[in-house]
């Protein structure tokens, strides 16, 4: 049946031009259903601010899950996080067509607001917030280009699953699979 669109590439770029679709479709109904209210700064787009209240959104339910279950820890488990809001930042940019440095300023930002507001306690006993931050893109960086595209796979499955069905234990789930960064 796949012999139907031509070459794997064809076939890879409808079925991601098709995913664009969707999350283009699904992303206004996330904004609605949870309540999320962009904040508009000066010489960003209405998008910039709806794609960062989502990720902010998103990165904090995703931390409070794991704190809850015990998965936040150490220095390492915020490096983990700070990796994961770069995955998630990276997808939210691509998926709604913000430029590669909207997205970079994104990764670095979201980690920035959602940390001291639900990670304070442990954010005071790891030491320097910007070598955290930094330690996470570094490491989301290797793991794109190596061994970890398998793990990133699978967080970017389940945030493309919570856009789409609007599930709040796809935010579970990524909170546990968000360890497998460290």
């Amino acid at each position: 049946m796949f012999g139907l669109f031509g070459s794997k590439k064809q076939e890879k770029d409808l079925r991601d031009n098709l995913s664009l679709h969707k999350f283009e479709m699904e992303f206004p109904k996330v904004i609605e259903t949870f309540k999320i209210a962009p904040n508009r700064r000066a010489s960003k787009t209405e998008r910039y601010a709806e794609i960062e209240g989502v990720a902010r959104y998103i990165l904090e339910r995703v931390v409070k899950e794991a704190e809850r279950a015990g998965k936040m820890k150490a220095q390492d488990d915020l490096a983990a996080a700070a990796a994961f809001s770069a995955l998630l930042c990276d997808y939210l940019g691509r998926c709604g067509g913000l430029e590669d440095s909207d997205v970079r300023e994104l990764q670095g930002f979201v980690p920035g607001f959602v940390f001291p507001r639900v990670a304070a306690q442990l954010m005071k006993s790891t030491g320097d917030f910007r070598t955290i931050v930094s330690k996470g893109l570094f490491k989301y960086d290797s793991l794109n280009k190596k061994r970890g595209a398998a793990v990133l796979g699978r967080l970017e499955d389940n945030v493309s699953q919570f856009i789409c069905q609007r599930d709040p234990q796809y935010l579970v789930a990524i909170g546990e699979g968000m360890v497998e960064l460290k």
